[in-house]
């Protein structure tokens, strides 16, 4: 008799991910968690402005916003291992990078330019943040279905 395949064990959330059609969305994957990724980013880029603050954005970024996922079993501690260090990594290099400059000089002479368009297009970044790109995520894989279908 031959060895069985491996079969590979349930990424927690399959369920919850799947709701009520018992279908998980296209491309799903908990691993590396996109909640750890964006809030130890942001906890670095408070922490380079003031490491009071910042020690504190890393705790609530573990404590909030990633034991939880956890316990919900929504993650493996190794999906927000892998996000925390990913989410640290990209936002090291980009300060390091000297963009963040560039880019805040940039939005403040556009503040000064067009203050009504700033204001809203800050609204929709900081909604898209908070949503986890979810919109723009979807609109990207409608684009490359339509890409697809064309090619």
């Amino acid at each position: 008799m031959g060895a069985a395949a491996p079969h590979p064990q349930p990424r927690p959330g399959d369920q919850r991910a799947a709701g009520a059609g018992g279908r998980l969305p296209a491309n799903y994957s908990s691993f590396p968690s996109d909640n750890a990724a964006m809030t130890f980013a942001m906890a670095l880029g408070i922490f380079m402005a003031s490491r009071r603050l910042g020690a504190l954005a890393f705790l609530w970024a573990l404590v909030v916003a990633c034991i939880p996922r956890v316990y919900a079993g929504f993650h493996y501690p190794s999906d927000i291992l892998g996000g925390a260090v990913l989410g640290l990594a990209v936002a090291a290099l980009v300060i390091r990078s000297g963009l963040t400059r560039r880019l805040f000089e940039g939005a403040l002479r556009f503040q000064r330019l067009s203050p009504g368009l700033f204001y809203a297009a800050g609204f929709v970044a900081t909604y898209q943040v908070v949503t986890f790109f979810d919109a723009t995520r979807e609109l990207g894989q409608k684009v490359a279905s339509l890409v697809e279908i064309l090619l």
